[in-house]
């Protein structure tokens, strides 16, 4: 099994997201989903076969197909594309840094400060609510959590990366872009017709503007398989669009790609005892109650 780290960076805005029914504003999401980055490497290829009369143009079914296509997308073992997530920090004011740590998902029950959000020194600090309000329910005990100082908590949402002891909050600012609608018909622009689009913006900071940059993965059980799709993705590094309105300048990335071995049960056992040894640990301080 291989590994195939990716890290995007975007050289243009990114407009990854969906327009709510009803809603004239198609919002971003706060990543890029692992769908949108496996969209964007099956397109190149498709279009390079086209170009090379290697498959029609017009009415080609690529389910019925047992190349290495079918095998990297489409077959019961196919590739898994991770989420590509912030590794851009804000470090100070207007101060950007990239991260070489793994970026992780706060969970659902992370709780921060209602106050004073965030992790220290900055903020009150983030905890996971997860294990106390199983062991308090289980035990029939009432559970209201509240941070150090006594402070009501609310939760709360992002990514991170942890470097030693110290934890760092990432995250990608947007704006929202202002298009005007096309006639189809005439091909020009349609009279009383405007809609905008949320983005993620390409650089962050304004004194010192750092590129946005994404870190995401594809694992692979083929290895042969994987020794081939990672010398393309370097080949076209600058080809890949992500996003919607490529058409319009927008989704343009430069995606660099890594090749590592992989053994993800040796992780999962780790993290389950660990875990677990969390567990018993409160599960005895609250049992004194």
């Amino acid at each position: 099994m291989k590994r195939i780290e990716l890290t995007i960076t975007a050289e243009a805005p990114l407009a990854i997201g969906q327009r709510k029914p009803g809603a004239s504003v198609s919002e971003a999401t706060d990543y890029i989903p692992g769908t949108v980055v496996r969209g964007a490497i099956a397109s190149l290829m498709i279009q390079q076969a086209q170009a090379a009369g290697q498959i029609s143009t017009a009415n080609a079914d690529l389910t019925q197909t047992d190349d290495d296509f079918g095998t990297l997308f489409l077959s019961d073992d196919a590739a898994i594309f991770h989420n590509a997530y912030p590794a851009i920090a804000k470090t100070g004011e207007d101060e950007y840094t990239i991260c070489p740590e793994e970026v992780c998902v706060l969970p659902a029950t992370a709780l921060s400060s209602k106050t004073s959000p965030g992790f220290t020194p900055k903020g009150s600090g983030v905890f996971d609510s997860l294990i106390d309000s199983f062991c308090a329910r289980e035990q029939g005990h009432f559970y209201e959590p509240n941070d150090l100082k006594g402070d009501r908590v609310e939760p709360f949402k992002g990514f991170y990366s942890k470097q030693g002891k110290t934890y760092r909050s990432h995250s990608i600012s947007k704006r929202l872009l202002t298009r005007v609608g096309i006639n189809r018909r005439r091909a020009t622009a349609e009279d009383q017709l405007l809609y905008s689009i949320e983005v993620l913006n390409e650089t962050q900071g304004k004194q010192t503007p750092q590129f946005s940059v994404y870190r995401g993965a594809i694992v692979i059980d083929d290895n042969d398989l994987a020794t081939q799709l990672q010398p393309f993705i370097t080949r076209h590094c600058t080809n890949f669009r992500l996003g919607g309105s490529t058409s319009r300048g927008l989704g343009k990335v430069h995606v660099q790609a890594e090749l590592q071995d992989f053994s993800e049960g040796d992780a999962v056992k780790s993290r389950v005892r660990e875990f677990n040894a969390k567990l018993r640990d409160r599960w005895k301080c609250w049992n004194i109650f």
